[in-house]
């Protein structure tokens, strides 16, 4: 959105990092949660939302 460039400290460009790759380093934080759900036999929910999928989607993602 017309920021300058910035690079994090693993050198990706900051908006790019926190946007894009700080989801899915969520997500990946997450799965040990969600798999531990999983086995307790509980339905674990994992919803991610955008500017596209708050106004495109309402399907519910499956793990």
């Amino acid at each position: 959105m017309g920021t300058p460039f910035t690079p994090s400290k693993d050198k990706i460009e900051l908006q790019f990092a926190t946007n894009h790759v700080g989801m899915l380093h969520l997500l990946l934080c997450k799965t040990d949660s969600l798999k531990y759900k999983q086995q307790q036999q509980q339905q674990p929910t994992l919803i991610a939302l955008s500017r596209v999928s708050c106004m495109n989607l309402r399907t519910p993602l499956t793990v």
